[in-house]
């Protein structure tokens, strides 16, 4: 079991890359192994992928039974298909209770 007494606070931990841990490793402190594995593992990794997020605006006032317009944007722009699912269920008079639909 890990003695924490022993541990100094993370707060004066300075952070370390690959490269410095190698250095150190090839001095012979062979406990930075492990940590020049797991860094150079790190630093070679992709980047999480942005998931963008989508907005829907309306458009201008509809008569009832009038085609309605919706704007749909995405931020950052997706680098690939983007599929969306919309719900459109009663909210006020803009949907009647029998008709809710599910469009994608």
């Amino acid at each position: 079991m890990l003695d924490r007494r022993y541990l100094p606070p993370f707060a004066s931990l300075t952070p370390m890359t690959a490269a410095e841990a190698k250095v150190y490793a090839a001095k012979g402190w062979t406990r930075r192994d492990p940590v020049v594995v797991a860094l150079t593992a790190l630093e070679a990794a992709s980047p999480p992928a942005v998931q963008p997020t989508v907005s829907i605006a309306g458009g201008a006032s509809v008569t009832e039974g009038g085609d309605a317009t919706f704007a749909m944007t995405a931020k950052p722009v997706p680098t690939a298909d983007l599929p969306v699912t919309v719900n459109v269920a009663e909210t006020g008079s803009f949907a009647p209770l029998e008709r809710p639909e599910k469009r994608q």
